[in-house]
């Protein structure tokens, strides 16, 4: 038995013990509140936001296996309702006279970008030296040459191609002969052009006309294809000119010196634009080229404050030129330096309107390409090709947005890259890796029509980087590419239909982007005044711990 101050001490004791087991009931259920709390505030998001892209590409499968040799630095066009694949560089391979080599000479064409023709049958005007080429046969007189141009081009205004013309590339030197067909069959030598030559270098029509950009040795010349004039001739032995009796005089034009960095592999596309932010309209369109990256750098001489050299790096700038003037559009771009990608600008039947979105002027896309150099001032030095497995569009050419979903790969020793780019998908040592890509080639085509718009863009060829290999895959975008966003269908507010996003009743914008409305929430973007109460109840939650502890 306990003594009276026993019992009044041993019952303090006990109700001190309870209530600091009910402080401690109430802090650990504090605690496991704001654990929950901030589980359902920063945790399940990004459980629950897991990018699910929509697929962005499909191989094209040649049912009877005939295809072109894998390669890149190879030119393609679209001309009179075909695809066309012409020269290229490849694995080491030994040529008709014995001799290793890794340039090709010949040419493909398709009407699908699935069954692919090889032209057995190529005339032309030979060189002398190769006169031991059969004629006809399976080697175009501008024999073995990569990093050179083909563009199909209308001489008459009609608005129908006339020839394609293959200009300079490296054959095995830079070149600065021309080369024009009407029918990917025949070609016809058209004489060295005023230009230097040169490889690597851009050509787009523009206005009506050719025009010529840059290229190596590294230089930033502008050139304009002012006209063709057909001409007769007489065929002469042993020369150039030994079997077609015509030929094509093009007289070019040269255009002031561009303001950007001397370089090459860059994208130039023409695209028709109006800035619909400054209120203009549809009738506001102007046609312009821009320029987007590249390899390059203004030489170590240069003496010219804003010419200073920096380096020789894959540039990361776009421009846009209306005929006589250039403009910077962004000297940064978010799709980072690279070069020899593939770009294109995608429209309707009007070329002032966007394929998928009306009230748009046409996107244009960049896919892969590769970084390669270094800059003044850093430790890092680029020497072999680092490439890209990824997917960019833009509207005005200064706001790039990034299109598939990306993890692991640099910086992550645990997870190996991957991209939902399907083109970036390929084989290493029987294991499935998911490399960069850069010198292939990208156009639009129609498989219906046979025209270039309104078209799907066709992804040709290419080299894998690091450990993968030349590539002779033909990929044609699909639907999906319109709807994803940083790998998000629709930025999750909608569904991806034939025609682009079906955004709910919640969002709008051509990717469901633009959070507004009464309609239910289904993405972290229009969860944010929930998450912000969340966050806030969170942060209370935090304060009363504190004080709980103390």
């Amino acid at each position: 038995m306990f003594t009276e101050d026993e019992a009044k001490s041993l019952n303090a004791f006990r109700q001190v013990n309870k209530q600091h087991s009910i402080a401690v009931l109430i802090r650990t259920g504090i605690k496991m509140k704001c654990f929950l709390c901030f589980f359902a505030v920063f945790i399940f998001p990004l459980a629950n936001s897991t990018p699910k892209s929509s697929p962005n590409w499909k191989e094209l499968i040649s049912s009877d296996g005939i295809k072109f040799s894998p390669r890149n630095a190879h030119a393609s066009c679209v001309f009179r309702g075909k695809m066309w694949v012409t020269g290229g560089k490849t694995d080491k391979y030994t040529a008709y006279n014995l001799l290793t080599s890794h340039q090709v000479a010949d040419v493909w064409y398709s009407s699908n970008g699935g069954l692919w023709a090889f032209e057995e049958y190529n005339t032309g005007d030979y060189f002398a030296q190769n006169n031991d080429v059969v004629q006809p046969g399976p080697i175009p007189p501008w024999f073995t040459r990569y990093g050179h141009t083909l563009n199909a081009v209308d001489l008459n205004g009609d608005g129908e191609a006339d020839i394609m013309l293959l200009l300079g590339g490296y054959a095995p030197s830079p070149m600065n002969d021309q080369w024009a067909t009407v029918d990917g069959q025949n070609w016809i030598y058209c004489g060295f052009a005023p230009w230097s030559p040169r490889a690597w270098h851009s050509a787009t029509i523009f206005q009506g006309s050719l025009w010529l950009f840059g290229g190596t040795p590294l230089n930033n010349e502008v050139w304009k294809l002012e006209s063709a004039q057909l001409i007769p001739r007489v065929p002469l032995p042993l020369t150039r000119s030994m079997f077609n009796n015509y030929t094509y005089n093009f007289t070019w034009t040269r255009m002031p010196n561009a303001p950007w960095s001397p370089r090459v592999g860059m994208g130039t596309v023409s695209q028709w634009y109006y800035n619909a932010s400054n209120s203009q309209t549809l009738e506001n369109s102007t046609e312009r080229v821009v320029l987007a990256g590249g390899y390059g750098g203004w030489p170590t001489t240069s003496t010219i404050r804003w010419q200073k050299y920096d380096g020789f790096y894959s540039r990361a700038d776009t421009w846009a030129f209306d005929g006589l003037n250039w403009t910077q559009l962004n000297w940064n771009n978010s799709f980072g330096g690279r070069a020899w990608f593939g770009m294109v600008t995608q429209s309707a039947y009007d070329p002032r309107v966007d394929l998928m979105d009306p009230n748009s002027p046409p996107k244009m896309y960049i896919f892969g390409g590769g970084y390669i150099g270094f800059k003044v001032g850093s430790n890092k030095k680029f020497n072999k090709m680092s490439g890209f497995a990824d997917g960019y569009y833009s509207i005005d050419g200064s706001t790039w947005t990034k299109i598939n979903y990306e993890e692991g790969g640099i910086g992550s020793s645990t997870m190996p890259y991957y991209s939902s780019q399907e083109w970036a998908q390929t084989i290493v040592d029987t294991q499935t890796k998911w490399i960069g890509m850069w010198g292939h080639t990208l156009v639009t085509f129609n498989a219906t029509s046979g025209k270039q718009s309104p078209g799907n863009m066709y992804l040709i060829g290419g080299d894998y980087t690091g450990l993968g290999d030349f590539s002779s895959r033909v990929f044609v975008n699909l639907n999906g590419i319109y709807c994803d966003i940083n790998g998000l269908i629709c930025s999750g507010n909608g569904t991806c239909g034939a025609t682009g996003c079906v955004c709910d009743s919640s969002s709008s914008g051509s990717h469901c982007e633009i959070y507004g409305g009464s309609g239910p929430a289904t993405s972290e973007a229009s969860n944010i005044p929930l998450l912000s109460a969340m966050s806030t109840t969170c942060c209370i939650c935090f304060l009363l711990i504190l004080f709980s502890l103390q």
